[in-house]
């Protein structure tokens, strides 16, 4: 039991990491929202604010809908923070996709950002909704939307 979720684990860690190093959408440019034409029956918001705990927390949070049955396999929201030259993925939320509006909420610990802390102020976020496809015999990420949105870090914890 402990290995598949230690395997389960490495794969959704590793579908994030595939999932933010993926190129922006057509039309999309560092800094400007990118507007992607999601699959039916997809949605995607990134909240305005972004929160900056006392300890170098990150949270990042917002709402998603996913169809009712039209993703099979595992299915995530993942979200990438950018400000400066500093660019990671922040947590994942196992989505439930009932058709249904919900809320996500992203967080790191960041305590292992040695030397590099996130700061109050502008920054980029890019969320994604995702599934581990298991067409290939291997967990591969397939992004069903993604959304990319300017947002305004502040410190403290949001609740």
């Amino acid at each position: 039991m402990r290995i598949r979720f230690r395997r389960a684990a490495l794969a959704v860690l590793g579908a994030a990491l595939l999932a933010a190093a993926a190129p922006l959408p057509a039309g999309a440019a560092p800094g400007r929202p990118a507007a992607p034409a999601p699959e039916r029956g997809y949605e995607l918001t990134i909240d305005p604010r972004g929160y900056l705990g006392p300890n170098g927390s990150v949270r990042l949070s917002g709402t998603y809908r996913c169809v009712k049955g039209g993703a099979v396999g595992l299915t995530f929201i993942s979200s990438t923070l950018e400000q400066g030259d500093q660019q990671r993925g922040i947590g994942g939320t196992a989505a439930d996709c009932d058709g249904k509006m919900h809320r996500w909420t992203n967080t790191d610990s960041a305590a292992w950002l040695v030397g590099e802390a996130y700061t109050p102020g502008k920054a980029q976020v890019k969320a994604t909704i995702l599934r581990l496809s298991m067409e290939s015999g291997l967990p591969l990420p397939d992004v069903l939307t993604a959304e990319r949105q300017g947002v305004q870090l502040v410190s403290g914890t949001g609740s």
